[in-house]
């Protein structure tokens, strides 16, 4: 059985930096969307 996991980046204009979400969840902030690139693997 395969898991799905939805990943997004967004930015976000109050904390001017790009929000992570991992299926829905904040789970953190990048100074950059390249940046955010390589965080958001699992």
């Amino acid at each position: 059985m395969a898991t799905h996991f939805t990943k997004a980046i967004r930015y976000d204009r109050i904390a001017t930096d790009f929000s992570l979400y991992l299926n829905s969840d904040l789970i953190g902030y990048a100074s950059s969307s390249s940046e955010g690139e390589s965080r958001k693997e699992v």
